[in-house]
């Protein structure tokens, strides 16, 4: 069994990257709302309302499942 710091070197490294890329260039709320020609309170409202249709229309779907 891998001890925890085995663990944490292996999986560090990427997460940085991640969080790099996911906080610079066109990766950013800042730029995705200029590309969209919104104000990043506007994108974020549009972002928060898709987000709150996702989870109903997943909802829904679990429903028709069962």
């Amino acid at each position: 069994m891998k001890h925890i710091s085995e663990i944490i070197d292996e999986a560090l490294p990427s997460l940085i990257a991640a969080e790099a890329h996911a906080t610079s260039g066109i990766n950013t709320d800042e730029a995705r709302a200029t590309a969209a020609g919104l104000s990043v309170e506007e994108y974020t409202e549009a972002m928060n309302e898709a987000c709150e249709y996702q989870e109903w229309l997943e909802v829904m779907k679990e429903r028709e499942v069962q």
